[in-house]
């Protein structure tokens, strides 16, 4: 969060930021993995 802080007013979400993005992947494959893993 500090790199929010640091430098005033800044545009925080770029379409969202990339540690957002990636988050969202891994929850998918997550999700994927489950779904495909039929034991």
């Amino acid at each position: 969060m500090f790199l929010m802080l640091s430098k005033g007013p800044r545009k925080t979400t770029r379409s969202k930021s990339k540690r957002y993005r990636s988050k969202l992947k891994a929850k998918n494959r997550n999700r994927r993995n489950r779904i495909y893993q039929r034991t």
